[in-house]
């Protein structure tokens, strides 16, 4: 299986039942294989103060999110469909319902996009509504830093520099 170096750029929102919005975002190194007719992304991010492993597995009908570390869970998320889980941390185990709302993802010649609509629940309760959107692009390709900055690759390569 072949492992190409990416940026992975991530959106998330988070609306709870407050109707309070959390956004975030952030750019993370990550690998990208092919696998059948789909592609897996792996990257890693920090949770609840904690360094989680994260696998995303793209397939033609459904989108696996899945985490590993002292946070854990995987989530399966097909439009219309409601998936039982088990979220995992530290503290213990809560059960939790999702139900997804939207799953996209395109491969681009260079990179590709992804976008989740989905709510969450436990028991009975609804808690939020969170969406997440990604990008990807070959590392090799970009000339930015973690943040997003571009960087200078030597003289007559400066941004805005001729040549």
């Amino acid at each position: 299986m072949v492992q190409v170096r990416v940026w992975l750029t991530l959106q998330d929102a988070q609306r709870d039942a407050a109707g309070a919005w959390r956004h975030g975002a952030r750019r993370v190194p990550a690998t990208l294989m092919e696998q059948g007719q789909g592609l897996r992304l792996r990257y890693a991010e920090m949770v609840a103060e904690t360094l989680t492993q994260v696998e995303l597995t793209l397939a033609p009908a459904e989108i696996w999110v899945c985490r590993t570390g002292p946070v854990a869970m995987r989530m399966r998320l097909c439009p219309g469909e409601d998936w039982a889980m088990d979220y995992h941390t530290p503290q213990g185990s809560l059960p939790m319902r999702v139900r997804a709302k939207e799953t996209w993802w395109r491969r681009l010649p260079s990179g590709g996009h992804l976008a989740l609509g989905y709510e969450l629940w436990v028991g009975d309760q609804w808690i939020s509504y969170n969406t997440l959107r990604a990008r990807w692009r070959p590392a090799e390709e970009e000339t930015g830093d973690e943040h997003g900055r571009t960087l200078a690759r030597g003289p007559g390569h400066a941004p805005g520099a001729a040549g």
